[in-house]
């Protein structure tokens, strides 16, 4: 309800006439709006993922591939801050929802582009590991403290670190998309030393084929390279 607050008292003092309609007013009460619908898509995604397991659309999925695309969207918000995004695949296929899972990739990204200073590195990872096929997210950043780490799946909650933008509902969201699946999100993170968020998903007999490694590298300013 806070930016639904701002904007009434805001628009309540352009039409009492106690504040001008100035350009600073008009931008202030445009951040509120913008900041109202990331809220909302924030809500609607929440609601989504509540109900994922009666509505997944699974199909063989190359994980590698879904993480690539991920990437490549990534790629210019990482480098317009002066982060390096790298990723290391394995040519994975498991049964899951493509867009479901892109989306609790792209959470992870972008949790990572919030809480990494520039000139840090993010490295994201697929690869076969027990029977599972696991992707990982591994930053650099500020860390999370360890009295606040239990709870960051908790609906709304928000760290010390957090910025004003965010809803709290993030990694809300990528834990029941996984769970939904019959998978598993573990986080491990300290002050100061980078956060490790791993996602386990069931692999399929037969489908899970790993072929060779690939890494891509997105530097700083922009430059990307792929080789085998």
């Amino acid at each position: 309800r806070t930016p639904l607050s701002i904007l009434q008292s805001g628009v309540e003092a352009l039409q009492d006439r106690v504040v001008r309609p100035s350009p600073r007013a008009l931008a202030s009460l445009h951040e509120e709006v913008m900041r109202m619908g990331r809220l909302i898509a924030d809500l609607e995604s929440l609601a989504y993922a509540d109900a994922a397991v009666f509505s997944l659309h699974r199909r063989p999925t190359d994980l590698a591939e879904l993480v690539r695309a991920a990437v490549t969207e990534f790629a210019g918000p990482y480098a317009a801050e002066g982060l390096r995004l790298e990723s290391n695949l394995t040519a994975l296929s498991a049964d899951v929802d493509p867009v479901r899972i892109r989306q609790a990739i792209s959470n992870l990204l972008s949790n990572s582009l919030k809480f990494t200073p520039s000139g840090g590195r993010v490295l994201v990872e697929v690869a076969p590991i027990g029977g599972a096929a696991v992707i990982r997210v591994t930053d650099s950043g500020t860390g999370i403290a360890d009295d606040e780490l239990p709870r960051v799946f908790d609906r709304f909650f928000r760290g010390s670190g957090a910025k004003p933008a965010g809803s709290g509902i993030g990694l809300t969201v990528v834990q029941e998309l996984v769970r939904a699946h019959g998978g598993r999100v573990d986080i491990s993170s300290s002050t100061g030393d980078g956060t490790k968020v791993t996602i386990q998903l069931p692999a399929s007999p037969g489908r899970l084929t790993p072929t060779p490694r690939q890494r891509v590298l997105v530097e700083s300013g922009g430059n990307r390279d792929g080789h085998i």
